[in-house]
């Protein structure tokens, strides 16, 4: 009988032959030399597989004997439950920023810059992730990210999980960042919120410097909606031309290098 034994440890696989009957295995009470009244052991199961580590490549004395398992079934690398959603896990991430501007040991004007570093991060995300997920569901692309979660449900869950990040942030600017600003001076005015004579003095400063830049853009069946230049603010407004009755709708788009805030004496 042959038997190969394959030297696992790198050298290269031999073959011995061994003699017909193995010495090692019991013989039976039939052949001589073994008492017919001694009953005979039950054979031994052996190991499927069995890595035999040899001194040398003719000694047959082996010092370790290990059985090899299988390798893990990849299948199991596959199942969604072994990830998080890549979109809803950078919501999280954004959580944490606003988690850092809700802490009040953190200095008043840092808060005040993790507010704005949430906010900037939430037009970055819309802009990049969901309009990604828009073209997905418009394109009508079915592929499923490793999570298994459908496009359809992501956007409910980033919707849902959204409007909870802003009301927090709206809560701890109305409730602590901005009460906490005034105390040092710092007052964020509404033009309502002014006493009628600095509203008179924004109106002639409105006429005088910012209305000659601003262009309307009607919108109408011959003028459709227009490009908008990315991350620029833009105005939708109603207006009704002269001597008209119908009332139209337009877009004005504010020029970037106005200021976003007026200084007004106090």
């Amino acid at each position: 009988m042959r038997r190969a034994f394959e030297y696992l440890g790198g050298a290269p696989s031999m073959t011995l032959k061994l003699p017909t009957k193995n010495p090692l295995e019991p013989r039976s009470a039939s052949e001589p030399g073994t008492p017919s009244s001694v009953p005979m052991p039950e054979p031994t199961p052996r190991p499927s597989a069995v890595a035999l580590d040899m001194e040398g490549p003719s000694s047959m004395s082996a010092h370790s004997l290990s059985i090899m398992a299988g390798p893990p079934n990849p299948d199991d690398l596959r199942a969604p439950s072994l990830y998080l959603n890549r979109e809803l896990s950078w919501l999280e991430f954004n959580a944490r920023v606003i988690s850092e501007a809700e802490n009040t040991t953190v200095p008043l004007l840092e808060r005040l810059k993790f507010h704005s570093i949430f906010a900037s991060n939430l037009d970055e995300f819309f802009m990049v992730r969901v309009a990604g997920l828009k073209q997905q569901i418009a394109g009508e692309v079915d592929d499923i990210a490793p999570d298994g979660m459908p496009v359809v449900t992501q956007l409910a869950r980033i919707a849902r999980r959204v409007q909870e990040l802003v009301s927090r942030q709206w809560k701890d600017l109305s409730e602590s960042v901005l009460p906490a600003l005034r105390q040092q001076g710092l007052w964020l005015f509404k033009p309502s919120e002014l006493p009628p004579e600095e509203r008179t003095k924004l109106d002639e400063r409105f006429k005088n410097e910012l209305f000659p830049i601003l262009t309307p853009i009607a919108i109408d069946p011959g003028h459709p909606f227009p490009h908008v230049r990315n991350k620029s603010l833009n105005i939708g407004v109603m207006f009704q031309k002269e001597n008209a009755v119908e009332v139209n709708f337009g877009v004005v788009q504010v020029p970037m290098m106005l200021p976003r805030l007026v200084e007004v004496p106090t």
